[in-house]
């Protein structure tokens, strides 16, 4: 029998019972979906946890001092980065950086009349943080920093323990609160409130206040020798990280010492890259239960459908169609359902994805409290790839989960497959 011929008989099959193929065909439609929407809603989620760490912590890359990261977590001030100016016009020659930023970062007590709380004081270069931190789109009420003198950007949450407002619809005029702190420096500083930031993630929201570069490192008494605690780089793609580690390390090797820094990727600064690998197993196992519950239902389908037809399926065999002609058979209409199915699955997955990652999904304050660089609304990510390679799957399943009952209606004997009702 000719290759046309089963063809043939394949199309016509999956016409006569139009509810069972249509059944398959929703079947591997919603499993193909499912698993676009998957890939990319983890990518997002784990795309935005990189972004949001890169931009308050780790960058792409950071310079520190010395023995700096084991004691990070602590915010020490007797560690830095000396001659940190020619250390950052150093990393932006190396290809690849984008921007590159000193900051300074220690705890301090701030305070706003008889109100005081203890949040992380950040000194940052304004201009290439708004590459980096970003911090200038997520002002909520007030402005980025201008020339005035000792300016501050309170995180929302910090500003409402403090009493600048209550709430994020309260009115704020930039300039209208002031704060204090106490300098590391042994001298109170007073503080101008001129935005307050919204971050969607309450370990900046309630615990940042952000000042420019040069304000922190007098409170930290580090201006003479020019030092900050690190040196962000941020490049033009992150996971070129790992390749831009050596040029950026003999780049900084020309203005300090060997011996007195360090430079890291952030694939090995903390808890971060643990969290994506443990997020992609988990991905697979939801994929590999997705896989099982969708072939059990196709593998249903088919058998079925050989189960109706085994007296013509017997005839065939009676007439002389071979075995495999027959398993060619089954699994032409297999193929054609998958086909029929993937394609509708990728189509839906494509749009929905592309709508997504325009409009975010989002998720309410409720994620605040997450020890995770979330946000509010999560922006799917979408990669072109995704959609050949859920048509792929949801084809390969159909096939593989047909074969089974290609193989039994293979091994019919005529005699009893014509005596079936």
């Amino acid at each position: 029998m000719t290759m046309a011929t089963v063809l043939k008989m394949a199309r016509r099959n999956i016409g006569r019972n139009r509810r069972r193929t249509l059944l398959t065909v929703t079947t591997v439609t919603m499993v193909v979906l499912i698993l676009i929407f998957m890939q990319s809603y983890v990518s997002g989620i784990i795309g935005q946890i990189f972004d949001l760490s890169a931009r308050l912590s780790t960058g792409h890359l950071k310079v520190y001092p010395k023995g700096y990261g084991d004691k990070e977590a602590l915010l020490p001030l007797d560690l830095g980065v000396a001659d940190s100016e020619s250390v950052a016009r150093a990393a932006a020659e190396v290809p690849g950086a984008i921007a590159v930023s000193r900051r300074i970062r220690f705890f301090t007590m701030v305070q706003n009349g008889d109100r005081d709380e203890f949040p992380v004081l950040m000194g940052i270069e304004p201009k290439p943080e708004r590459l980096i931190l970003e911090l200038d789109q997520s002002i909520a009420r007030g402005r980025y920093f201008e020339d005035g003198p000792r300016e501050a950007i309170l995180g929302i949450g910090l500003a409402q323990k403090l009493g600048i407002v209550r709430s994020l619809s309260d009115p704020f005029t930039p300039g209208a609160g002031k704060v204090q702190i106490l300098a590391p420096r042994g001298i109170p500083m007073t503080f101008t409130v001129v935005g307050l930031a919204r971050f969607g993630y309450g370990l900046m929201d309630d615990k940042m206040m952000f000042v420019r570069f040069a304000d922190a490192q007098y409170a930290a008494d580090m201006d003479a020798d020019d030092i900050a605690t690190e040196v962000v780089v941020l490049l033009d793609d992150r996971n070129r990280s790992l390749a831009a580690l050596p040029p950026m390390r003999a780049a900084v090797g020309r203005v300090l010492a060997p011996d007195s820094f360090e430079v890291l990727p952030w694939q090995s600064q903390g808890w971060i890259y643990n969290l994506a690998r443990t997020a992609y197993v988990a991905f697979g196992l939801i994929l590999a239960i997705l896989f099982f519950v969708a072939a059990s239902t196709v593998v249903n389908t088919m058998m079925m459908a050989v189960m109706e037809r085994t007296r013509e399926l017997g005839m065939l065999l009676a007439l002389g169609m071979k075995g495999r002609e027959i398993v060619g058979l089954v699994l032409a209409e297999a193929a054609a359902i998958g086909a029929a199915g993937g394609l509708a699955g990728a189509l839906l997955g494509v749009v929905i994805c592309l709508i997504l990652e325009q409009t975010g999904i989002p998720l309410g304050e409720s994620m605040k409290s997450l020890p995770l660089p979330i946000g509010e609304t999560i922006r799917v990510e979408f990669f072109w790839w995704f959609a050949p390679v859920g048509f792929g799957f949801g084809l390969l399943m159909t096939v593989l989960a047909s074969l089974w009952p290609a193989m039994k209606a293979a091994k019919l004997s005529p005699t009893s497959a014509l005596r079936t009702l």
